[in-house]
């Protein structure tokens, strides 16, 4: 998670920290209701362990 919030600080700024936690944040949201999950907690019901 580090090298993305370096990328976007070298980027954009101190903005770009704001930014890069933006679109992770848009991200996760996504793919929790690609996969019905409605609360982080819930997350570990969801996943396939072998």
């Amino acid at each position: 998670m580090g090298r993305s919030f370096m990328y976007g600080v070298s980027a954009l700024g101190h903005k770009g920290g704001d930014h890069t936690i933006s679109l992770l944040k848009t991200e996760l949201q996504q793919v929790m209701e690609q996969i019905c999950c409605e609360r982080v907690e819930d997350l570990p019901k969801h996943l396939l362990i072998k």
